[in-house]
């Protein structure tokens, strides 16, 4: 189904469609996490601010994270950063957010309904990461997510909730989402925090926790909320661990495959024994882990998405601008599509700043549309008709050259060779899109050397020695020609008799140094003379 909400404020408020909506979303975007660069483009150029008014660990930096993932730009705010601490509203801090063109913001406050206060005062999309008692939509979420991940259903199971129920936000939002999906639930707990008014919900309400873990396909546990607690509900942590705990002794009573869950953060020793917690059952670090893909999942849909099948679009497609920056990108897309080129269906270059921030159908290669293992590669209108054909012949000549593979392979060994081809098509259309002073700059620094040394051994019949001799001056000193003076030092060095070059290191080098200098300059005076001498024989000659 369409996904149509601006805001995630409650579980309560969400229909199955759409619960089943977000996880299946979620699945999609968990991949994401697998691969060498875990990034999508999916808000790119959208701001999400992060206003925690209570302390947390997972919540917030889940949720920066997972903004990140998607390429939004975060903004992070504390209650202990903000000018909440001088005395300024909530509203107002949500406002001067708002004002710096902020388009979501996630709250967590201490005050039920703090979400839905900001959600009726404020344009950008809010998400509640979790207020007061009331809920934690994300949390339940991912709960179901793990449960439905792990038994591969929801429907039908015995989820067992435990602890402190009556102060837990995740407590209300889990009893909301695995009602709706068809599973049994049972609340346990000390009878001053589990009240009657629960079974209102639906739901199952014991003390008898033996009985309980012995029906339980799941058990999630809560701890003691204390800062929300104005009174005492029990006589000490001890006595409750040792009455309502899970224990080593009771995880023994509960099925083989059941799965022990805990929205953290652990109270080792009170809720929850620290071998259980570490035992093979449990998958509270699984836990952690999916709540980075609901909430991408949850910020995906927020911005307009419409679900599972255009998430999996977003996550497979790899979309990049068109711009000043084109031969920058395409190489770093040569560098992506080498490195995981099974996990690329499609390559598709769309209008950004070049086009006016427009997106423009593009052209497709006709031919090599099905290079990468059935995927297809698009260039932008802005590439010419030439650039087209260079890069269509780029990779079938690169494709022959490797084997003879053809566009459209669909094996997985074909799609890293034909990956491998595009990527140096890409590299070729990098440089022929370079501008030409640079190529001719390039070209006269690779060549320029190897020119003047092919120089250096020309023919020298039909020239004189002065003019020879001159010639080989300007190439020795010229800046351009370092593979000629090389080769001229090695061609004179015997001739005029100069010493081996590492006497400089021994002693006496001086002396040396000084004999081979003079050696030098007699040999080129003898030279010179000579050359004179032939310039008077070849006048008298003419003559």
């Amino acid at each position: 189904m369409s996904w149509t909400r601006r805001h995630l404020l409650t579980i309560e408020e969400l229909s199955p469609e759409e619960i089943v909506t977000l996880l299946d979303t979620a699945a999609s975007f968990k991949e994401v996490g697998t691969r060498t660069i875990k990034k999508v483009p999916a808000l790119r150029g959208k701001t999400v601010a992060s206003l925690f008014m209570e302390p947390s660990t997972r919540t917030r930096i889940s949720f920066e994270l997972a903004a990140k993932r998607l390429s939004a730009d975060t903004i992070s705010v504390t209650a202990q950063s903000s000018s909440i601490t001088k005395g300024e509203s909530l509203k107002d801090t949500a406002k001067n957010i708002e004002a710096l063109n902020t388009d979501f913001v996630v709250l967590r406050h201490s005050a039920a309904g703090a979400a839905r206060f900001l959600a009726d005062r404020l344009d950008a999309g809010i998400l509640n990461a979790g207020d007061g008692a009331h809920e934690h939509p994300t949390q339940a979420l991912l709960d179901v997510f793990t449960i439905r991940e792990k038994l591969g259903r929801v429907e039908g199971l015995e989820v067992l909730i435990l602890g402190d129920l009556l102060f837990s936000r995740v407590a209300r939002s889990n009893i909301w989402a695995l009602t709706k999906l068809g599973a049994r639930v049972t609340l346990c707990g000390p009878s001053t925090l589990v009240p009657a008014e629960f079974a209102k919900l639906g739901v199952r309400i014991t003390h008898d926790v033996e009985a309980a873990l012995r029906r339980a396909d799941v058990v999630n546990l809560l701890r003691i909320q204390h800062e929300r607690q104005r009174k005492t509900y029990f006589p000490s942590t001890g006595e409750y661990s040792a009455i309502f705990g899970l224990t080593s002794e009771r995880f023994l009573l509960t099925k083989p495959e059941v799965l022990i869950m805990h929205p953290g953060p652990i109270n080792r020793g009170v809720e929850i024994a620290s071998e259980v917690a570490d035992c093979a059952r449990s998958v509270i670090l699984e836990q952690v882990g999916n709540g980075l893909a609901v909430r991408m999942a949850a910020l995906y849909l927020l911005n307009g998405a419409q679900g599972n099948a255009q998430a999996a679009r977003a996550v497979s497609e790899q979309r990049l601008d068109v711009g000043a920056g084109l031969p920058r990108r395409l190489d770093a897309l040569a560098r992506d599509v080498g490195r995981e080129p099974e996990r690329l269906d499609a390559v598709v270059l769309h209008g950004g700043a070049a086009s006016g921030g427009v997106d423009r159908p593009g052209v497709h290669l006709g031919d090599v549309g099905e290079q990468l293992g059935g995927g297809r590669a698009v260039l932008p209108d802005e590439c010419s008709e030439v650039t087209q054909q260079h890069l269509v012949g780029q990779v079938r000549e690169r494709a022959v050259r490797h084997g003879g593979h053809s566009a459209g392979a669909g094996s997985r060994g074909d799609a890293r060779i034909e990956a491998r081809t595009f990527a140096s098509a890409v590299r070729a259309l990098r440089r022929s899109n370079a501008p030409r002073h640079e190529r001719n700059r390039a070209t006269t620094r690779r060549r320029g050397g190897r020119a003047a040394a092919a120089q250096c051994r020309a023919p020298r019949s039909d020239v004189s020695p002065h003019a020879r001799w001159a010639a080989k001056s300007r190439q020795v000193n010229s800046p351009q020609a370092p593979h000629a003076r090389d080769h001229d030092r090695e061609r004179r060095e015997p001739r005029l008799g100069l010493r081996d070059r590492s006497c400089s290191t021994r002693a006496g080098a001086g002396v040396h140094a000084r004999a081979s200098v003079r050696s030098a300059s007699e040999a080129m005076m003898a030279e010179e003379a000579r050359s004179e001498e032939e310039r008077r024989q070849d006048a008298a000659d003419r003559r």
